[in-house]
C-alpha cells in the first residue's frame, strides 16, 4: 500500500481482467484455462460473471474451457479481521487503504454469495 496508491475494488479489477483479455486475444480461438490462487480466484470469477451480462465478451466465455482455482476463498475468510486490522494501522502511518476488497472476503458478504452462484446456464 502506498501512500498515492489508486484504491481498487473487485468491480474494476474484473473489468480490468476483461479488458486485458479482450486486447490480447481478439481474433484467436485459443482456449483459455485460468489457474488462479487466492484473491486472484475471486477477480477471474468476477470478470467471467461480469462477461456473461456484457455481450461484447462473450466471445471469451467461449474461448474459456476451464479453471483451477487453488485456495480461493469462495465462501470468505476468516482471517478477515486481523487483515483489516493491518489496514487500520497503515493508515495510522499515513497510508491510504481500503477494506473494500477485504470486506468481499467476509462470509456474510452477498456480493460474494451472489458471484459464486452466478448461473451460467443463461449464457
Amino acid at each position: 500500500m502506498g501512500r498515492d496508491k489508486p484504491i481498487q475494488r473487485l468491480q474494476a479489477l474484473g473489468g480490468q481482467l476483461l479488458e486485458f483479455m479482450q486486447l490480447k486475444l481478439t481474433g484467436t480461438h485459443r482456449p483459455i484455462v485460468f489457474i488462479a490462487h487466492s484473491f486472484g480466484g475471486i477477480v477471474v470469477a468476477k470478470a467471467l460473471a461480469m462477461a456473461v451480462s456484457r455481450k461484447h465478451y462473450t466471445h471469451l466465455l467461449d474461448l474459456t474451457t476451464g479453471g483451477i482455482f487453488l485456495g480461493t476463498p469462495f465462501r470468505g475468510s476468516g482471517i478477515i479481521k486481523h487483515a483489516q486490522m493491518i489496514v487500520d494501522g497503515a493508515k495510522a502511518f499515513g497510508f491510504h487503504g481500503t477494506k473494500d476488497l477485504l470486506n468481499r472476503l467476509d462470509p456474510e458478504d452477498e456480493s460474494l454469495r451472489d458471484l459464486v452462484s452466478t448461473s451460467w446456464t443463461n449464457y
